[in-house]
């Protein structure tokens, strides 16, 4: 059996990785563990890793939250060591966006979202696929597997349709001005 678990960093997917590994006796295989050990080790993928991050000016510092009461922490942390914050669909940081958001804010740092959603509470900005477009499309997908169409004949859909929206109150705590052509197309939030 071979099982696939894609998310952002810290959704969980090393803990469920754990234990579906321990009910189906299969083993776990983590690429991000590799990538890391690669750099760290500088066998040649790290190398070539690391050479493309340093020839495109590309760090990262990441933050990993279990709960709520540790948004506050991470995020002191985070604000003092980034240029930007991008936060991934996440129930735990979703949760506190409000405090995430103000809290970068108070520094400077905008905090980009993965969700329209998250730029109604308070993050500045994001490009994403409205959550009514993929609740349309994993209903239809659902309607096929349900009405005997088998799991693999079912297509994987790649959505092209996305939305600017960008919080206009994050904006200016940020004292970034939004110019006329990205106001024209972008939804507008307070």
């Amino acid at each position: 059996m071979k099982l696939i678990l894609l998310g952002a960093p810290g959704a969980g997917k090393g803990t469920q990785a754990d234990i579906l590994s321990k009910i189906l006796n299969i083993p776990t295989i983590s690429t991000g563990n590799i990538l890391r050990a690669a750099v760290k080790n500088q066998t040649p993928i790290g190398l070539k890793a690391k050479e493309y991050m340093d020839a495109n000016g590309l760090t990262y510092v990441e933050q990993v939250v279990t709960n709520v009461s540790e948004v506050q922490m991470a995020i002191s942390v985070l604000r003092e060591q980034v240029d930007a914050i991008f936060v991934p669909n996440d129930s735990v940081i979703q949760t506190a966006m409000r405090v995430v958001a103000d809290s970068a804010a108070e520094m400077g740092v905008p905090v980009y979202g993965s969700s329209a959603v998250m730029v109604e509470s308070g993050a500045f900005a994001t490009i994403s696929i409205g959550d009514r477009q993929i609740g349309a499309i994993t209903a239809d997908m659902l309607h096929q597997y349900l009405t005997g169409t088998p799991i693999e004949d079912i297509p994987a859909v790649v959505v092209d349709d996305f939305t600017m929206v960008i919080n206009q109150t994050t904006a200016d705590m940020l004292g970034v001005a939004i110019p006329a052509d990205v106001l024209e197309t972008a939804v507008i939030v307070e």
